[in-house]
């Protein structure tokens, strides 16, 4: 959790103190960053140190995706990460609603190619 030390250092914050800041005891974060991946912390404590410090990308935490701060983000891409969320959003929603529209599609195309048949069938069997 060498992503871990390196925020607690960016920020300036010694492990006590940011064990404080986000009721994480300090023994705990050092192990977490210290334990080459043998230990792992919580979904809680991870959303304490989220909910205490905003500007802290989960990727970039969670996953080494990305950059370290949101505000980078913004830089980087002109929106800040809150609109990137909620753009997300919505693509995810119009991505559920054009697979209903697909399944639809093919439902409709499925008939004509029932009804179709069924017509040459009785075209075939009338000559």
């Amino acid at each position: 959790m060498n992503r871990l030390k390196e925020f607690i250092s960016y920020k300036k914050l010694s492990m006590h103190k940011f064990g404080e800041m986000t009721s994480i005891a300090a023994g705990g974060i050092s192990r977490a960053i210290n334990a080459e991946g043998k230990y792992s912390m919580g979904i809680d404590k991870f959303m304490n140190i989220f909910t205490v410090f905003p500007e802290l990308n989960p990727n970039w935490l969670l996953f080494g995706e990305g950059v370290m701060l949101n505000d980078d983000i913004e830089k980087s891409t002109g929106r800040s990460y809150r609109e990137l969320l909620e753009n997300n959003e919505k693509l995810e929603r119009e991505v559920t609603r054009l697979t209903a529209k697909q399944d639809a599609y093919k439902e409709i195309f499925s008939m004509f190619a029932i009804t179709q048949d069924h017509y040459k069938g009785k075209l075939d069997s009338s000559t």
